[in-house]
Protein backbone atom coordinates (compact mmCIF):
# COMPACT_ATOMS: atom_id res chain seq x y z
CA UNK A 1 0.00 0.00 0.00
CA UNK A 2 1.30 3.42 -0.87
CA UNK A 3 0.70 6.38 1.32
CA UNK A 4 -1.29 9.21 -0.12
CA UNK A 5 0.04 12.58 0.84
CA UNK A 6 -2.31 15.49 0.38
CA UNK A 7 -1.41 17.73 -2.51
CA UNK A 8 -0.27 21.12 -1.24
CA UNK A 9 -2.63 23.90 -2.15
CA UNK A 10 -1.24 26.13 -4.85
CA UNK A 11 -0.66 29.73 -3.79
CA UNK A 12 -3.04 32.31 -5.11
CA UNK A 13 -1.42 34.52 -7.66
CA UNK A 14 -2.50 37.73 -9.29
CA UNK A 15 -2.86 35.77 -12.54
CA UNK A 16 -5.33 33.36 -10.94
CA UNK A 17 -7.37 36.20 -9.47
CA UNK A 18 -7.35 37.96 -12.84
CA UNK A 19 -8.38 34.73 -14.58
CA UNK A 20 -11.31 34.23 -12.18
CA UNK A 21 -12.37 37.84 -12.63
CA UNK A 22 -12.18 37.49 -16.41
CA UNK A 23 -14.29 34.32 -16.25
CA UNK A 24 -16.96 36.19 -14.28
CA UNK A 25 -16.85 39.11 -16.71
CA UNK A 26 -17.12 36.75 -19.70
CA UNK A 27 -20.11 35.04 -18.11
CA UNK A 28 -21.74 38.43 -17.53
CA UNK A 29 -21.09 39.48 -21.14
CA UNK A 30 -22.61 36.24 -22.40
CA UNK A 31 -25.64 36.81 -20.19
CA UNK A 32 -25.96 40.37 -21.48
CA UNK A 33 -25.71 39.20 -25.09
CA UNK A 34 -28.34 36.51 -24.54
CA UNK A 35 -30.56 39.05 -22.85
CA UNK A 36 -30.09 41.57 -25.69
CA UNK A 37 -30.97 38.90 -28.26
CA UNK A 38 -34.08 38.00 -26.28
CA UNK A 39 -35.14 41.64 -26.10
CA UNK A 40 -34.57 42.09 -29.84
CA UNK A 41 -36.67 39.00 -30.57
CA UNK A 42 -39.47 40.34 -28.37
CA UNK A 43 -39.37 43.72 -30.09
CA UNK A 44 -39.50 42.08 -33.53
CA UNK A 45 -42.42 39.94 -32.37
CA UNK A 46 -44.28 43.00 -31.05
CA UNK A 47 -43.63 44.86 -34.28
CA UNK A 48 -44.93 41.99 -36.39
CA UNK A 49 -47.96 41.56 -34.15
CA UNK A 50 -48.71 45.26 -34.49
CA UNK A 51 -48.42 45.16 -38.29
CA UNK A 52 -50.70 42.13 -38.41
CA UNK A 53 -53.27 43.94 -36.27
CA UNK A 54 -53.16 46.99 -38.55
CA UNK A 55 -53.65 44.80 -41.62
CA UNK A 56 -56.62 43.01 -40.07
CA UNK A 57 -58.13 46.35 -39.05
CA UNK A 58 -57.66 47.75 -42.56
CA UNK A 59 -59.41 44.71 -44.02
CA UNK A 60 -62.43 45.33 -41.77
CA UNK A 61 -63.05 48.91 -42.90
CA UNK A 62 -64.10 50.31 -46.27
CA UNK A 63 -62.56 53.68 -47.03
CA UNK A 64 -65.48 56.06 -46.33
CA UNK A 65 -64.92 59.19 -44.17
CA UNK A 66 -66.86 57.79 -41.20
CA UNK A 67 -64.98 54.53 -41.45
CA UNK A 68 -61.67 56.36 -41.56
CA UNK A 69 -62.57 58.19 -38.33
CA UNK A 70 -63.52 54.89 -36.74
CA UNK A 71 -60.26 53.41 -38.02
CA UNK A 72 -58.38 56.30 -36.42
CA UNK A 73 -59.99 55.52 -33.06
CA UNK A 74 -59.22 51.84 -33.33
CA UNK A 75 -55.62 52.57 -34.29
CA UNK A 76 -55.33 54.89 -31.27
CA UNK A 77 -56.51 52.06 -29.03
CA UNK A 78 -54.05 49.67 -30.64
CA UNK A 79 -51.21 52.15 -30.17
CA UNK A 80 -52.19 52.52 -26.53
CA UNK A 81 -52.10 48.76 -26.13
CA UNK A 82 -48.69 48.55 -27.81
CA UNK A 83 -47.35 51.36 -25.62
CA UNK A 84 -48.58 49.56 -22.52
CA UNK A 85 -46.91 46.36 -23.74
CA UNK A 86 -43.65 48.20 -24.38
CA UNK A 87 -43.81 49.82 -20.92
CA UNK A 88 -44.37 46.41 -19.36
CA UNK A 89 -41.44 44.91 -21.29
CA UNK A 90 -39.32 47.90 -20.26
CA UNK A 91 -40.13 47.33 -16.58
CA UNK A 92 -39.30 43.64 -16.93
CA UNK A 93 -36.02 44.47 -18.65
CA UNK A 94 -35.07 46.93 -15.91
CA UNK A 95 -35.86 44.33 -13.25
CA UNK A 96 -33.85 41.64 -15.05
CA UNK A 97 -30.90 43.99 -15.49
CA UNK A 98 -31.08 44.82 -11.80
CA UNK A 99 -31.14 41.11 -10.95
CA UNK A 100 -28.18 40.41 -13.24
CA UNK A 101 -26.22 43.29 -11.72
CA UNK A 102 -26.91 42.07 -8.19
CA UNK A 103 -25.89 38.54 -9.13
CA UNK A 104 -22.68 39.80 -10.74
CA UNK A 105 -21.89 41.92 -7.69
CA UNK A 106 -22.35 38.88 -5.44
CA UNK A 107 -20.08 36.79 -7.68
CA UNK A 108 -17.34 39.43 -7.64
CA UNK A 109 -17.62 39.82 -3.87
CA UNK A 110 -17.26 36.05 -3.48
CA UNK A 111 -14.24 35.95 -5.82
CA UNK A 112 -12.53 38.76 -3.90
CA UNK A 113 -13.34 37.08 -0.58
CA UNK A 114 -11.81 33.79 -1.76
CA UNK A 115 -8.79 35.63 -3.15
CA UNK A 116 -8.28 37.42 0.14
CA UNK A 117 -8.56 34.15 2.07
CA UNK A 118 -6.08 32.43 -0.23
CA UNK A 119 -3.68 35.34 0.01
CA UNK A 120 -3.86 35.38 3.81
CA UNK A 121 -3.32 31.61 3.90
CA UNK A 122 -0.33 31.92 1.57
CA UNK A 123 1.17 34.72 3.67
CA UNK A 124 0.65 32.70 6.84
CA UNK A 125 2.40 29.70 5.26
CA UNK A 126 5.28 31.91 4.17
CA UNK A 127 5.58 33.44 7.64
CA UNK A 128 5.46 30.01 9.29
CA UNK A 129 8.02 28.53 6.91
CA UNK A 130 10.59 31.31 7.40
CA UNK A 131 13.36 30.44 9.82
CA UNK A 132 13.18 31.91 13.27
CA UNK A 133 16.53 33.62 12.81
CA UNK A 134 14.96 37.05 12.86
CA UNK A 135 13.25 36.44 16.17
CA UNK A 136 16.46 34.94 17.60
CA UNK A 137 18.44 37.98 16.47
CA UNK A 138 16.04 40.43 18.07
CA UNK A 139 16.18 38.61 21.38
CA UNK A 140 20.00 38.88 21.53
Amino acid sequence: MTEHTPKPQEPVTAEKVTAETQKAETAEQTTKQDFAELVQAQIIELKQDFLNRIESIKAQFPLSQADLLELKDVVKEEFSTVIEDVNQVSKEIKQEISDISAKHKEQLAEIFKRSKQHTVEALNKINLSQPKEKSDQTES
